[in-house]
This record gives structure tokens, sequence and C-alpha cells, in this order.
């Protein structure tokens, strides 16, 4: 009888430490389950943005040396690891593992934001400086990407790393609300 007493009481605490857990993702998912998602689709993200790149290389949209193939893949690497480190802390419920996570795509966040930045910068600048006005030609093919995208191209490149921002910044929102779930009701073994 007490055999059943211990495992009912242990099995009410899983219990109520599920119960506990608020959803996030439009109310559909824990906290656990939101890590999980934003990992996936962040994971979608970054080989969109990696098969992207590499087929802008191949058609000539970038310099063969230009240094923003290193930029590229230091900022890769940064979102690589810190998907790593959230995948890790959503399966083994290791806080440090979703620390280390928030940090890394917090430093992808500003990257990417510094980035969008210098090229709005550098669009409504580069006029009136011949140094700025001469950058995008060293960087990027301009005639490549104005007949793809338009005489707004680097306003449009801009926004759409503001909106990789946002997006991630939802990413990061799951992992902080996770981590407050586990500060708040440690996952206990039942061993």
């Amino acid at each position: 009888m007490e055999d059943k007493e211990g495992s009912r009481s242990s099995r009410s605490i899983d219990d109520n430490q599920i119960i506990d857990l608020s959803p996030t993702c439009c109310e559909l998912v824990s906290p656990r389950g939101a890590v999980a998602v934003s990992s996936l689709l962040q994971t979608v993200l970054l080989g969109a943005f990696v098969c992207m790149f590499i087929w802008m290389k191949s058609e000539g949209f970038f310099h063969p040396h230009s240094p923003l193939s290193l930029i590229i893949l230091i900022i890769s690497s940064i979102y690589l690891f810190s998907i790593i480190c959230s995948t890790i802390g959503s399966i083994s419920q290791y806080e440090s593992s979703l620390v280390i996570s928030t940090y890394l795509l917090q430093t992808f966040i500003l990257f990417t934001d510094l980035i969008a930045f210098s090229v709005v910068f550098c669009m409504a600048v580069g006029n009136r400086n011949e140094w700025l006005d001469s950058l995008p030609p060293m960087l990027v093919n301009e005639d490549r990407f104005e007949r793809f995208l338009g005489p707004f191209w680097m306003y449009l490149s801009a926004i759409s790393l503001h909106i990789t921002v946002a997006a991630n910044m939802c990413f990061l929102q799951s992992v902080n609300q996770y981590i407050t779930v586990l500060r708040r009701h440690p996952i206990q073994s039942t061993h």
C-alpha cells in the first residue's frame, strides 16, 4: 500500500508540474514544446538562408573576394550553435544550455540588426560621402541586385533583415519563457 502511495505522490508531482507549464505559441503547446518548435523553425530558416546565399553567390550577386562570405559564415555558425543549445536544453531540460542559447541568439540578433542598420545608413548617407558610396559596389554586384529586386534593393534587404530579427525575437521569447518555467518549477526526477 505504501508503494502505491509513494508512486501516486511522485506521479501527482509530475502531473502538477506538467499542468503548471503555461502554454505558448497561441496556446497550442507547452513552453518545452515551443522551444522544440522554434528550434525546428530556426533550422528551416537557417537552411533557407544558406541555400539562398549559395544560389546568390553562384549567380554572381556577390563578388568572389567579398568579405560577406566570412561574415555570413560567422553569423550562421552563431545561429547554428544557438539552435543546437536550445535543442539540447529542450530535450534534457538543462537550464544552462538554454541560457547559452539565449546569449547566442541575442548575439545573432545584434549582428543582424547592425548589418540592417549599416545597409540603411549606407543608402541614406552614401550619396553625400564618397567612401560610403563606394562601399556597396566593393561587396556586391549592384547591377545584379537592382535588376533582381529593383532600385530599392538595399531597403528591401534591410527590411528582410529586420523581419528576420523580429522572428528570432519570438524564438527568443519562447526560450526565455521555458527558462522561467524551469526556474519556477524545477523538474525533479522520479528515480
